[in-house]
Formats: C-alpha cells, structure tokens, sequence
C-alpha cells in the first residue's frame, strides 16, 4: 500500500496475496498501514482500490472492532478501473467526485511496481527473509528518491494546479451564468446534502447521473410565432420570419422525400406548398399595410443568395450527398419554398426597416437556441433512458422513430438559426450579440456525452457546447422572452410513460442537462480548488520534515558514547537536511505568495 498523492511506499504495508487477492489479506495491510503511521482519527483515511465496491460492503464488520474510535472512512476507485466498472460505481466512488480527495487520479501503485521489475526474478527464488530485505531495500531507496524530488515535484505540481484551477474556475463560472441562481441554490443544496450521507449512504451520489424519464408521446414546445401584435412594420417582418421558416421546412421535407414518387408523402409536399402560397399572399397584404416597396436584387446579390441556399443546405444535411436528385438542386428556384422574401436583410425593400428587422431576428436566434438545447437534451435522455433500457421491442422501436423524427426537428432548427445570424451579419447586428450566439457548427449538436456515456474515460474534463452557455445573459434583457423560459422550464405534467408508470415529465430537458454538467463543473472545481490548498500545506510538510531529520540527527550526537567517526556522520546529514530545508524554503518562496515559510 502506497501514498496516493506522491507514491511513498508505507513501512510494513508490503504482504504476499496468497491464494489469490483475498479480502483478509487486504484487512491485514490496513491495519498495519493504521498502526505504523500513527493515524489520528481526526485526519480520516481514504482508501483507493480497484475493487473498493466490493471490499468495503464488510469491512467494518470485519475488522471494526481494530479500527481507532471515531476515524471515518472514505472509499474511491481510481479514475483507470473506474471506467471498467457499471456507471453507478462512477459517480459512487470516482476520486472526481470525493470531497476532500484533490486532483488525485490514484492509479500509482503501478508504476510504482513497474520500477521493480529488475529484481522480480531474484526474490521470486529467495527465501522469505532475504525476499523481505529485498523489498525493504528497494523501496526505502524509492522514497528517498521521492523524498529529494519532493520540493521539484511540489513546484511542478503547483503550477499545472493554478493553471487547471483557473481553467476550470472560469469554465463552472461560464456555465453558472447561464442558470438561474434560485436553481443554483436548489442544486447547490442537494448536492451538499448528499455530500453529507454520503459515508453511510454512498446511493446518495447518484444526483451525479441523470434522472429524467422520457417517452415517445412526450409533449412538444410550440415552434411557431404569434404575428399580431405590434406596428404594421413589426407585424410584417414578424409574418416574413414564420414564412421564411414554412419555407426551409418544406425545402428540408423535399430533400428527405426526394426519392419518393408520388403517393401519400408527394401529396404532403404539394399540401404545404399550397398552404405556403396561402401565406405569401398575406405577406404582400402586411408588405403593403406596412408601406415596404421592394427593390431589385442585383445580379450578384442573386448569385450570392442562390449559393448560400445549397451551401446551408448541405451543412446541417442528415441525408447522403447522393440521396438528393441533381434535379431537386437544379430546379430550386421555381418551387415557391426558394423564393427571395422582401426582407431588409435581403438588401431588395426600400426605406429604413433594417432596425426592426435586426430586433425581430436576435428573438429568433434566442428562440432558436433554446429548441435546439431542448431537442439535444431531448435526444440525450432517448437514447439513455428509452433506447438502452425498454423491456420491449415495440418501445423501442417507437422511440427508435421519435429519434428520427427529432433528429429531422433538430436539422430544421439549425438551419434556421443559421440563416438568422446570417442576415444578423447583413443587418449590422453588434458583435457583442454574434459573439455570444456564434456560428453553428455539427459538433456543437451532440448529444450530451455525460447523459449517453456518464462513465466514459475523460468524460469528467469535457464540456458542453457554446449553445449551452448562452442565452441568459440577452434573455433576461427581454422581460417577455424571460418570462418565456420560466414557463417552459417550470412546468412539469404528469403523462403516463412507456413502462406503465406515472412519471414526472419536465417540457425543458436542457434543465436536467444543465444540472448534470453543472455538478461536474462544479466538483472538478472544488477537486482543484483542494488540490491548491493541498499543495500549499504539502510545502510547508517538506520543509517541516527536512527540519526534523536535522533536529534528529542533533539529538543522536546527545547520547553518550558517540565515536569521532559517528559524530561526523551525524554532522554531515546535519548539514544535508539544513541545505534541503533551506533550498526548499526559498524555493517554494520564490514560487508563490501564498507559502508561509516555518523557518
């Protein structure tokens, strides 16, 4: 058994497993490991083992009667065979999520072992005492050589911990401004709670997973906005924006059902097409009660439109390149879904609308955002919740659908936050705004990586998206959009769900998102946090330690008897240990402000 934080090995922690790795002969080691560095129970113990799951079920009952009154046990898994074990073992025992614990992945001891592999076929023919000796002697070279690398390694640790800390102070700041500070608290509450029973009750680590339950009738949030409130000029732009999106959704239908001829799907087409007619014809009617008189477009502004229509179509496609018939490209501009607008940002309406255009379409773009998070959030949970765990094949295949169906949803809305912020750049938006809705790209699409795969390796460092940082910050400007998203993310209605079960179904899934990426922000943050503070006692623990060898040695030359060659010996380590202590002081003086020097 080693230290977990520089690899020491502990005196009399070395024991042969005999008979395979059976639990008593780990009970042993503890208790020596206990008795041999004099452990106040005020410090309390974590213990990191592979199989700790299994090894602590017991542990008290078998060896509590030897343990030191009041010392509390922590219990985790290093973060290499965490990853082997089921998801609940992650967030149970993972040192990511361990109060007090550090920056500290655990997995030391085998590299440890690997240094010792030279003299594996010289004990393994010695007898049991010369195998002892072999072992004590190399080992207790080991930790002296940690020993004189303590305060380099201190030093190097120290920067990547402040360079780490801020990193991921601003990544858990970043991400908290974009939730409220009510459900900051509530979680914030929570999570301490099961913090607090988590060494009687280790289950209550699992607010760490996600919760939420979703099903294949699940509700929809409306996409579609009211235009008939406002001026004539508002009520207009408002009515073009609702058709320009009944416009990518029939070109996005065109596209996916391309290869149909005919038949019920053909005539679906030619249904919204006429129902697209229908509302080009009340937008000249708004056009014309606003006072807009449309301009012709230039022969480039036309080129440059035309091929932003296929490039865009082409970014967010979830159909193959050959699944779209060159006549469906070829053919675009006739069709009414590829007509050009009048619109302000289309450069082809006369007058100054430009500024109601550009309030109009930052809504959009908040708009947008949000169902784009929701559907993400959405498929997250269908794939962990429904797809891996239905008991039937037909739940599975209905959701199988609902995937597809959301998947669909999911490119329609890209697309049409991609043309907002492209006609946000053509009305002049504010750069402050582009940068906080930037630019979409697939990957910023995914689905959450902590819902899909919570027990992935490295899954603990990734983060979310831009879209999920973004939002609140512009929202809370816009008192009825605010208000918007309280409403949605607040109700909650019971539905009955695949498995025959009443269960509680929230219309916003990016909160149950946010929560689960919040809390891992959050214990990365505060494993860092302690890793600093750590480090900072571990420099003043070196010098204190260097002082002690010398005071030590000092007190060896006290004793009567002492030969000249002794004394000289004693006065040598005396002036090693000193020089250690010094080096190491003003070392670690020069590197931070925050050291106390005990010298």
């Amino acid at each position: 058994m080693v230290c977990a934080r520089h690899g020491c090995f502990i005196p009399n922690a070395l024991a042969d497993l005999f008979r395979g790795e059976q639990q008593k002969n780990l009970d042993y080691i503890l208790l020596k490991v206990i008795e041999m560095t004099s452990l106040d129970p005020e410090q309390g113990l974590l213990i990191i083992y592979d199989i700790i799951c299994q090894y602590f079920v017991y542990l008290l009952l078998r060896i509590g009667k030897w343990l030191p009154e009041g010392l509390d046990i922590e219990r985790a898994i290093d973060l290499f065979h965490v990853h082997a074990h089921k998801d609940q073992c992650f967030f149970r025992y993972a040192t990511t999520f361990v109060p007090g614990a550090g920056a500290v992945a655990g997995q030391i001891l085998e590299s440890l072992w690997s240094n010792l592999n030279a003299i594996s076929p010289m004990a393994r023919t010695a007898t049991l005492a010369h195998r002892a000796e072999i072992l004590d002697d190399h080992t207790t070279d080991s930790n002296y050589k940690v020993m004189m690398a303590m305060p380099n390694t201190l030093c190097n640790k120290w920067r990547n911990a402040l360079k780490v800390s801020l990193r991921v102070d601003k990544a858990y700041l970043d991400f908290s401004s974009t939730i409220s500070e009510a459900k900051q608290a509530e979680w914030e509450a929570q999570i301490r709670a099961a913090e607090a029973r988590r060494s009687t009750d280790i289950s209550a680590m699992d607010i760490y997973g996600a919760d939420v339950v979703t099903f294949q009738n699940a509700p929809t949030a409306p996409s579609e906005t009211q235009a008939g409130e406002g001026s004539p000029v508002e009520v207009w732009i408002q009515y073009a924006l609702d058709v320009e999106e009944k416009q990518l959704e029939i070109q996005d239908k065109v596209r996916r059902l391309a290869r149909v001829q005919g038949g019920q799907q053909s005539d679906d087409i030619e249904l919204a097409r006429n129902t697209l007619h229908s509302m080009m014809a009340t937008l000249k009617e708004k056009q014309v009660a606003a006072g807009a008189i449309s301009a012709e477009l230039t022969e480039e502004q036309q080129k440059l439109h035309e091929a932003a229509l296929v490039t865009d179509e082409v970014e967010f496609d979830e159909v193959v390149q050959d699944a779209i018939p060159s006549t469906v490209i070829n053919d675009h501009m006739i069709t009414i879904e590829r007509q050009t607008l009048i619109l302000p940002s289309n450069h082809n309406v006369k007058g100054n609308f430009s500024p109601t255009e550009l309030a109009l379409r930052q809504r959009q773009a908040r708009r947008e955002i949000s169902n784009i998070r929701d559907i993400v959030a959405d498929l997250s949970f269908q794939f962990s919740a429904v797809l891996r765990k239905s008991p039937r094949q037909s739940a599975r295949g209905a959701a199988q659908k609902r995937v597809k169906h959301m998947q669909h949803e999911l490119t329609h809305h890209a697309r049409i936050y991609t043309i907002c912020r492209r006609r946000l750049q053509e009305l002049g938006c504010p750069e402050d705004f582009l940068r906080h809705f930037k630019e979409l790209r697939r990957s910023d699409l995914k689905a959450s990586t902590e819902i899909l795969q919570p027990n992935m390796p490295g899954s603990t460092n990734i983060q979310l998206p831009w879209i999920w940082h973004t939002g609140r910050f512009f929202t809370m400007q816009d008192q009825a959009w605010a208000d918007d998203m309280a409403a949605s993310t607040d109700t909650a209605t019971l539905l009955e769900c695949e498995f025959n079960e009443v269960c509680e179904y929230s219309a916003n899934f990016g909160v149950a998102v946010k929560r689960v990426h919040w809390l891992r922000a959050r214990a990365q943050m505060q494993r860092w946090h302690e890793e600093v503070l750590l480090l900072s006692h571990e420099m003043q623990w070196t010098v204190r330690f260097y002082m002690y060898k010398a005071r030590t040695w000092e007190d060896s030359m006290s004793v009567g008897g002492v030969t000249p060659g002794a004394k000289a010996y004693a006065l040598r380590q005396i002036d090693m240990w000193r020089k250690l202590a010094v080096g190491a002081d003003a070392l670690f003086s020069d590197l931070t402000s925050q050291y106390e020097s005990p010298m």
